[in-house]
């Protein structure tokens, strides 16, 4: 006993040794503030979830019919010849899982009136009360008739002497859930509901085959970099450095913009160097669009064109009859059909949305950098400047302005209430715009095109020197 009291004192000293030790006190203060930090996690997550009464009543208050993520029943629903509706319950918690997830109000009437007092009376058991016998019908039936099972919140609440509770359903995060029957322990059937703006729908081959592949709603998010060279002043496009006509500088889609640039008017107003790079942007903008689908489609749909309002753009100020230009490309756009069309524009950024009922996509141009000659981003330009010294450099200051734009393609996708002909239309043109920007506008993408041009060009300019240097000397 003595040598066990003798080890228990040795390790008490140690430990208080550790303990007034630095490391022993920045372990000790690590532990702490995790321990805090894990404290105000579980709090956070505790009040994200829980809702106040006043929270309740808003969400029950803001309901109406079209709502897919709210649902109001009574308790009669589910109630019926002295049993509990587990089928017709699973179909509406199933549906609402397989679409956004929300949550169902139990003991509200449709118009958010309550339903009373002592409402879940009539569920109660011999040895359970009328809610906790409620609540394990609810359980019950997400355990044995769901698959796979639905793990959902009850909660209960009483407010003016009148009850009611609120089913938290979570949104799938993996296979859709399904209303099963089984055959001893095997499951004989499957079917499958999603809420939908028009009530709860069995779901179609085309949708489960979606909803399988989908766990989440798809989306694009790309970025681009736009590398424009102009002449001085947006007089024009060129196409070639310097005198070195064979090294290309820049996509050929990009003298698009100098349909444009013959047209600007005003470029000696004082605004005009304020706007330019505003108008710069929304220029590109409209010549992307386009551009990306060629001359080889044409569309009837008006909808389908390219927006024609210039009041509140630059386009509209400094370019003459910008509207002829757009016309006529116009009809080769390549936007989803039934779309509704808004540009926003100020000096940082140009912001085309484009929407319809199955997708929302949002294009911007923001400004990124100006510079004189041409930008390194362009390999060609360190050739250049290799073989002419600061001469050439002189030359491509003189001559051109360079500007770079960061690009953002954004498509959020909708849950597809209808696969028909103009959803398969808005996904595979949505897929399409994205990657027509990336391959004809991008600089990048353009120069990596490239990559076994470099060295060509710059063996055939240290020939061409070799030559006019020999030209001269004879």
């Amino acid at each position: 006993m003595a040598q066990i009291s003798n080890n228990c004192f040795d390790l008490t000293r140690l430990l208080s040794q550790f303990v007034l030790s630095a490391f022993g006190r920045h372990k000790l203060r690590q532990l702490r503030l995790a321990g805090q930090a894990n404290v105000m996690s579980t709090l956070r997550a505790r009040k994200n979830k829980l809702k106040t009464i006043d929270e309740i009543i808003s969400v029950i208050s803001a309901y109406d019919n079209e709502t897919i993520n709210v649902e109001l029943k009574t308790t009669d629903k589910y109630w019926s010849g002295n049993s509990f509706q587990s089928e017709e319950f699973s179909k509406l918690i199933t549906s609402i899982a397989n679409r956004e997830g929300g949550s169902v109000f139990i003991g509200i009437n449709d118009d958010g009136s309550f339903e009373g007092n002592s409402i879940f009376e009539k569920f109660k058991s011999a040895t359970k009360t009328g809610i906790d016998k409620f609540k394990e019908y609810i359980e019950n039936t997400c355990r044995d008739i769901i698959s796979p099972q639905l793990l959902v919140n009850i909660n209960y609440y009483t407010k003016d002497n009148n009850e009611f509770v609120e089913i938290v359903i979570p949104k799938r995060d993996d296979i859709p859930f399904a209303l099963i029957k089984r055959c001893g322990s095997e499951i004989d059937s499957r079917k499958y509901f999603i809420s939908t703006t028009h009530g709860i729908s069995r779901v179609s081959d085309k949708h489960l085959h979606w909803m399988f592949h989908n766990t989440k709603l798809p989306e694009i998010n790309e970025y681009y970099v736009f590398n424009i060279t102009t002449y001085k002043n947006l007089t024009g496009v060129p196409f070639n450095i310097g005198p070195i006509e064979r090294v290309i500088m820049q996509p050929s889609c990009v003298f698009h913009l100098a349909d444009y640039f013959r047209k600007i008017i005003n470029d000696d107003c004082k605004e005009f160097n304020e706007d330019k790079n505003q108008l710069l942007m929304e220029i590109l903008l409209y010549s992307i669009f386009e551009t990306i689908e060629g001359t080889n489609r044409t569309v009837s749909n008006e909808e389908e064109h390219l927006p024609c309002d210039f009041s509140h753009l630059l386009i509209g100020k400094y370019v003459d009859n910008a509207g002829e230009i757009v016309n006529h490309f116009s009809n080769s756009a390549l936007f989803p059909p039934g779309n509704t069309k808004t540009i926003n524009s100020d000096k940082y950024k140009v912001e085309f949305i484009f929407e319809n009922k199955y997708l929302k996509s949002v294009f911007t141009i923001s400004f990124s950098e100006y510079s004189c000659g041409l930008n390194g981003r362009n390999p060609y330009s360190h050739i250049f400047l290799n073989m002419f010294g600061y001469e050439g450099q002189e030359i491509l200051h003189d001559k051109y302005d360079n500007y770079v734009f960061w690009g953002n393609y954004k498509v959020d996708f909708k849950y597809p209430e209808e696969f028909d002909e103009d959803y398969n239309k808005s996904t595979d043109r949505a897929l399409r715009i994205g990657k027509l920007i990336k391959s004809w506008w991008d600089i990048d993408n353009f120069m990596n095109e490239y990559p076994h041009y470099r060295k060509l060009y710059e063996i055939d300019m240290k020939i061409d020197q070799i030559l006019k240097q020999e030209n001269k000397e004879t």
